[in-house]
């Protein structure tokens, strides 16, 4: 007697706070959730030599002229990439004195690339014109964080003539980061010291209309007005806000941040706990507040993602070794397994035949086809400064992902036999094993892996229990996991 195929069961969310038999997905790694389907992360490919020492923040810009610059920094030394390799741009009067737990903010005001450590004075880089770093201004204050807003340079969290102010935020000079500082109504620089919101300034985040400046318990609207008072500030959220600057980056319409409740979002008014119910007791379980500095975040425009790199609890050690996958359009989190120093946007930087053989000398060695989009310049490709400080892009083979179902009871009557499993996805090679219990406090007894049959594309199982599950693991250059479905019968062994 043929074994009927149950109707299909799309593979939902990733919903690991709910627990597994509550209809969410119990794992979702190394993929991509999109609206209707699941999609494959490529790997991480190494395209440069390893920098001297751990990177500390990275930052791709592409100037007026159209040519991408790649910056990075370490404790001590700032690099600009050449090809392959890292030249060392630092100041040329001192080696940077990072702290332990510091790092390095970037941000461009057109062709001035500006990069703040706190420690140092605040460094300015002219893509158009400078071999080093030097100092931004005299008058320019030490920051914690920079930003730019409209046309002024603004700082956070900074150091004064009055010494460390926390919860202050300066601004320069009007449309000149590199003038003059010191408060003045006629070239619009100035400063304002916010109180409500927390104890200090932690990140921000600018358009050419408003800024969003978060504090420890508090987020701010900053808008420019002119006149005598230049900025207005409106606290627009109280007892929100954030204490780990480096979850803090935005996609243009909403700011993404880690709350102390979780990831959150800022929409310009109003904060929405995207995590609640999803992951922020996962996340917090997982992560290392030992090593927040370590943290890194970015948006991936091209697949909708904002991604976090965190330090983990297992990993026990200051490198970041998960990343957080959230796409703002489904609303869908995933997470990727990737050790690495900093995550970041990253511009293909170009190449011609000269520069590209000078690059990789031996053609065994270039890490993509030489008809790649990647030598072209310009084109976004997420990338991340790995483990070993070598540049890299998200552009290699896919990752094997796993997808693992709920626990279900597939028979509400009784016990059920499994025959088979059909995946439902566009390509690439698939296994899965079956978790079994007969009661919800029993522990989970597995399968073993098994491949697909090359008849029936059915992947071969029979077991018989009360509460069931399935993992499924997805390899090769696969794409588009939809769904799947049992080849079930009620009861006893067939």
């Amino acid at each position: 007697m043929s074994v009927p195929l149950s109707p299909e069961i799309p593979f939902g969310e990733w919903l690991p706070d709910i627990g597994a038999y509550n209809g969410g997905l119990t794992d979702a790694k190394n993929c991509i959730g999109y609206d209707v389907t699941y999609g494959p992360v490529k790997s991480l490919v190494s395209s440069s030599n390893a920098m001297t020492g751990k990177c500390l923040g990275s930052y791709a810009m592409r100037s007026s002229s159209g040519v991408v610059h790649v910056f990075a920094g370490t404790a001590t030394k700032l690099y600009k990439l050449n090809g392959s390799s890292w030249d060392d741009v630092t100041n040329i009067s001192a080696d940077y004195t990072t702290a332990a737990d510091g790092y390095w903010v970037f941000t461009n005001f057109g062709d001035l690339v500006i990069a703040t450590n706190y420690n140092d004075d605040i460094q300015v880089f002219d893509v158009s014109s400078s071999t080093d770093f030097t100092d931004l201004s005299a008058t320019a204050p030490r920051a914690r964080f920079v930003f730019v807003l409209n046309n002024f340079l603004v700082c956070l969290d900074t150091v004064d003539s009055d010494g460390a102010i926390g919860n202050r935020v300066r601004w320069s000079p009007l449309g000149d980061p590199q003038g003059n500082w010191t408060p003045s109504i006629s070239t619009q620089a100035g400063f304002n010291d916010l109180f409500g919101g927390g104890f200090k300034n932690t990140a921000g985040t600018g358009t050419d209309s408003y800024g969003t400046i978060l504090q420890d318990s508090g987020i701010w609207r900053m808008q420019y007005v002119g006149g005598d008072s230049i900025f207005q500030f409106d606290l627009q959220v109280q007892d929100r806000g954030t204490v780990y600057p480096r979850s803090v980056t935005t996609n243009g319409e909403l700011s993404y941040f880690i709350d102390i409740d979780g990831l959150c979002a800022f929409n310009g008014t109003g904060v929405i706990n995207i995590g609640e119910n999803k992951i922020n007791r996962w996340f917090f379980d997982n992560f290392n507040s030992s090593y927040a500095y370590n943290m890194s975040a970015s948006i991936d425009p091209v697949n909708k993602l904002y991604a976090l790199a965190f330090p983990t609890v297992d990993n026990g050690s200051p490198d970041s070794a998960l990343v957080l996958l959230y796409n703002y359009k489904s609303g869908k989190f995933t997470y990727l397994e990737q050790a690495l120093d900093v995550i970041f946007g990253f511009l293909t930087v170009g190449y011609t035949l000269d520069t590209l053989s000078a690059a990789y000398p031996n053609i065994e060695t270039v890490p993509y086809s030489l008809d790649s989009t990647f030598w072209q310049g310009g084109d976004f490709l997420f990338g991340a400064i790995d483990a070993d400080g070598k540049l890299g892009v998200f552009s290699g083979q896919p990752y094997t992902a796993i997808l693992a179902t709920p626990e279900a009871r597939l028979n509400p009557s009784g016990k059920a036999t499994i025959c088979g499993l059909f995946p439902i996805l566009e390509q690439g090679t698939v296994e899965a094993r079956i978790g079994t219990r007969e009661k919800l406090t029993d522990n989970v007894s597995y399968t073993d892996w098994q491949g697909q049959n090359s008849i029936t594309n059915e992947i071969d199982i029979m077991i018989n229990a009360r509460f069931t599950r399935a993992e499924f693991e997805f390899s090769g250059d696969w794409d588009n996991a939809k769904a799947y479905a049992y080849r079930l019968k009620m009861g006893g062994i067939v």
